[in-house]
Parts: structure tokens; sequence; C-alpha cells
């Protein structure tokens, strides 16, 4: 049995293991990730809020600690600051090894998820979830491909790496489950518990805090 809490601890014990490694020194960047994390978190806890307000998904409190902030369990909140912390490792590890150059095909991944994005969009137009989570999916590939190439291929890098680790840990979040999602307002597809729409927005709070983390780390350097 798993709370909310242990899954968040759980998912950054490998990152911390690795952050003291001389090469990358992950854990001289945490002030440039946190900066990162508290920005892109603002619009994805006010979309969270709105949501869990309105029933279109919710907490269940067996798994929670019990305290809350703006009816979010406080769990809910550090989600935005530890994923993104145990994320951001594989960006590094990538740029420092160039293990983006093996990627030829980025913009043909960007050209689909956009397609799939406007289908998804248009055929579920009228649930809430999917209409939120699609326009979030056009929103960053477009700024995606207003970034430099290498950029492009480490977010393509970082959003398949990572998404081993995303099956893992919303599927335990979704198949206890500790996040419960309002039927009406999903696709019906579904990656065993997890909405298939999920993949979108993994994609789009990994792919906002890559590109906010190195502006912040660009600022902090320059």
């Amino acid at each position: 049995m798993f709370s909310y809490i242990q899954i968040l601890l759980l998912s950054i014990v490998i990152p911390i293991l690795f952050s003291f490694e001389k090469r990358i020194h992950y854990v001289s960047k945490w002030k440039a990730i946190l900066r990162a994390s508290i920005i892109v978190a603002i619009p994805f806890l006010i979309w969270d809020i709105i949501f869990t307000k309105n029933g279109i998904w919710g907490f269940n409190e067996s798994y929670t600690i019990g305290f809350t902030a703006f009816g979010l369990p406080i769990e809910e909140i550090l989600f935005f600051i530890l994923i993104p912390f145990a994320s951001l490792i594989f960006w590094e590890i990538s740029k420092k090894y160039k293990l983006y150059r093996f990627f030829k095909t980025h913009k043909v991944f960007f050209n689909f998820t956009t397609i799939i994005s406007v289908f998804f969009l248009l055929y579920y137009i009228s649930k809430t979830y999917i209409l939120v989570v699609c326009l979030a999916t056009i929103f960053t590939t477009y700024l995606v491909s207003k970034q430099k190439q290498n950029i492009q291929k480490n977010i393509v890098l970082l959003f398949f790496v990572s998404l081993p680790f995303f099956l893992i840990v919303n599927g335990k979040l979704t198949s206890l489950p500790i996040v419960w999602y309002n039927s009406a307002e999903k696709s019906g597809l579904m990656i065993g518990s997890i909405p298939l729409e999920d993949l979108f927005y993994s994609y789009s709070l990994l792919s906002l805090n890559a590109l906010v983390y190195e502006k912040v780390k660009t600022r902090h350097t320059s």
C-alpha cells in the first residue's frame, strides 16, 4: 500500500543519489530547478484548483496526509516541485553527453503531437479536461518549435526517457486510486489505469519546466 507522499518521495530517490555526481553536479542547479518549477507550477496549480473544485478530478483522502491548501492536498502541490526535480536530471545528462543528437526525427514528433492534439480537441471538444490539455499541448509545442534544434531534440528525449517513470508513478496514482477522474470528462482511452490524455499533460508539464529551466539558468549565469 502506497500513499501519495510515499510515491513522491520514492520518485526522487535516484535523482538525489546521482545529484552529487561530479560531471553533472546536479545538486548545484537546485535553485534554478526550484525557480523554474515554481513558475511553471502556478498555471498548472490554477488549472488543478479549478478542476478539483468542479469535480473534473479529485483526490482520495485515504492516501493523503490530510493537509490541504486551496482545496488541494499538500502532496499535489509538492508534485509540481518534486516531479520536475526528478525529471530534469535526464535533461542535464543528455546535454552533458549530447544524447539528443541521436534524434533525427524530432520535427515528425512535434508535427504528430500537434495533429493528434487538434484531432482530440475537435473530437472531444465537449470534455473539459481534453479541451484544456490539448490546448496546453499545442501551446507547448509552439513554444518548443521556437527553440534551437538541440533544445527541441532534448525535449523529445526527456519525454521518452521519462515515459517509463511516468507510467509507474501515474499508474500507482490512478490504480489505487489516489487521483480519480470524472468519467464524463475523459476520452475513455486508457493505458492500464491511466487516461491517455495524461500523456499530453506529462509532455506539457515536463517540456515547459525544461524550457523555463533553461531560461532561468541562462539569466543566472549571464
